[in-house]
């Protein structure tokens, strides 16, 4: 089962690395959504490559916690890239837009405000960070899904390829919230 796992891991960085790289490519002679999307499977697929070319105990020393930070930063920013991926299909500006974007501020500053180190995960959480966990999976639940609905209803009047296309990435989205609650309420888990 562990080797299946590993497996699964690996096939999935390959999979958003292939998503960024052709995305990316689209990126010099495509529009708004083409930029959106690139952003968006670029800030996967970085994460997950230089996760795994990171020692997980690697030393506490204050260049790695900001290495860190700034990977968390890049992550953050994957909910609020997809939102602004689904704006782009339309011309008038949205009240979700300014709030994402705001959610997106307030969540990076409060993570990059974070201390370096949690010391004892098995212990009991301090009250600030299970508060700190609860809004970023307010943050990222409530982005996924307006990107998620957003995506469905953008669907609707194209032909069948790329209805499914775009519902098919709504799926995507929301699965990946989905798997980040599981990961976040899974006993000594973490987000």
């Amino acid at each position: 089962m562990e080797r299946a796992v590993e497996v699964l891991g690996w096939l999935s960085i390959a999979v958003f690395v292939v998503l960024a790289l052709r995305s990316l490519g689209r990126v010099s002679r495509g529009s708004a959504p083409d930029r959106w999307l690139a952003a968006s499977f670029a800030s996967l697929a970085l994460i997950l490559v230089i996760g795994t070319v990171l020692p997980e105990d690697g030393p506490e020393d204050g260049a790695s916690i900001w290495v860190t930070k700034i990977l968390l930063a890049v992550l953050l920013a994957f909910p609020y890239l997809m939102l602004r991926f689904t704006a782009s299909f339309h011309r008038e500006r949205s009240r979700f837009d300014a709030i994402g974007l705001g959610a997106f501020a307030i969540v990076l500053a409060a993570s990059l405000a974070l201390p370096g180190e949690i010391s004892d995960i098995d212990a009991e959480r301090p009250g600030w960070l299970t508060l700190y966990l609860g809004v970023l999976l307010l943050y990222w639940t409530g982005l996924s899904v307006v990107a998620t609905v957003r995506l469905w209803k953008a669907g609707r009047g194209h032909p069948t390829l790329t209805r499914r296309r775009l519902r098919l990435m709504g799926l995507a989205v929301a699965g990946l919230n989905v798997g980040l609650l599981i990961a976040g309420s899974a006993p000594g888990g973490s987000v």
